[in-house]
Parts: C-alpha cells; structure tokens; sequence
C-alpha cells in the first residue's frame, strides 16, 4: 500500500480477466510459500537494484511481472506489469524501485 492508500498491484491484478488473474495468484502463493527460493524459471533476482526481484509468470501468450522484494520473513510486491518486449522498460523498474524506497523508508520512521 503507498502512503497515499492505494494499491496499485491490487488494482492491476483485478484488472485482469479471470484465467490471468488466477494464474497471478498461484504463482504468489508459491511465492508466499517458498520466497525467493522459489527460484528460476519463477523468480529472477535483478542486479542493481538493491534486492529487487521479479516473479514471472507467463500465461496465454502474455508475460505478467511483479517486482518485489523479501523483507524479514515478508514478501513485498512493489508493482506489477504486462511486459510486451523482450526487455524490461526502465519505467517499470524504476517504478518498483522507487515504490521499495518509499516502503523501506516508511519502515525505518516506525
């Protein structure tokens, strides 16, 4: 959730019809279940980015990220996209990035 309350990976995953939305969930119970661990072809680790991950599940032609990072015994997804390139676009990344800062800075003022 961002300060502000919303929840920008909540909302994209109900905006998705419901095979894709299911599939997303599995592949977070998994990751639930197993954290990073959960490993390739599920979970990459992104260099450079101060532990960021991404969990990939692709389904029906279309390739699903979600960002995120562990943080204790948690899992904290910071932002989901449909990827449509074989690279991942600077924008999404930065986004994550930036939404894990915010995050860890919130945790240190508590």
């Amino acid at each position: 959730m961002s300060p502000s309350g919303r929840t920008p990976v909540a909302d994209y995953i109900a905006n998705l019809n419901a095979e894709s939305r299911a599939k997303v969930a599995r592949a977070l119970d998994l990751l639930e279940q197993y954290g990073p661990a959960l490993g390739p072809p599920h979970v990459k680790p992104l260099k450079g980015t101060g532990g960021l991950c991404e969990l990939r599940v692709p389904f029906g032609g279309q390739a699903y990220r979600l960002f995120f990072f562990p943080d204790g015994g948690e899992v904290i997804v910071t932002h989901a996209f449909t990827k449509k390139s074989e690279k991942t676009p600077k924008k999404e990344l930065q986004t994550a990035i930036s939404r894990m800062k915010e995050y860890q800075e919130r945790r240190l003022r508590k």
